[in-house]
């Protein structure tokens, strides 16, 4: 016996003129295929792997910048740039800093601890960060309330 749902999918693929065991192959995402050449990365041998992890002469002035980011991007900064982030930055201070302070006196801190936390962590994702679009400063999420 035939169970009402199979029959109303048998239906809808008779009237939709899908074969029940018909089996498709993948769409090709390149019409032409052919004309790709795969690239296959050869894997290193202990020789050069070794050799990779000698010193070089510029290696000292590539592991600071790899620290400190904002020392690859700060000498194409521009006085464009300095308007437009004076802008925001601004902006973002006369929210931030009350807000800062408010959340302090909400977790009963003093409100020195709210202006520690909107400083400090943009100070340091300066000098360490990755990101141009990130947002550091207080939220109620991280302050621990008391009872």
């Amino acid at each position: 016996m035939v169970s009402p749902k199979q029959c109303l999918t048998d239906t809808a693929r008779r009237i939709l003129g899908i074969d029940r065991y018909e089996t498709h192959s993948p769409p090709a995402y390149f019409p032409h295929d052919d004309l790709i050449d795969p690239y296959e990365e050869p894997e290193p041998t202990v020789g050069e792997w070794l050799r990779s992890l000698i010193p070089t002469r510029d290696w000292p002035l590539r592991y600071v910048r790899s620290i400190f980011l904002f020392a690859e991007w700060l000498p194409r900064y521009n006085l464009t740039w300095l308007l437009g982030d004076s802008v925001a930055g601004l902006t973002a201070g006369f929210v931030v800093i009350p807000q800062a302070m408010a959340y302090a006196l909400l977790a009963d801190l003093s409100p020195e601890y709210g202006l520690y936390t909107s400083f400090v962590g943009a100070a340091l994702y300066w000098l360490f960060g990755t990101s141009k679009d990130i947002v550091i400063g207080v939220s109620i999420v991280f302050f621990p309330w008391k009872h």
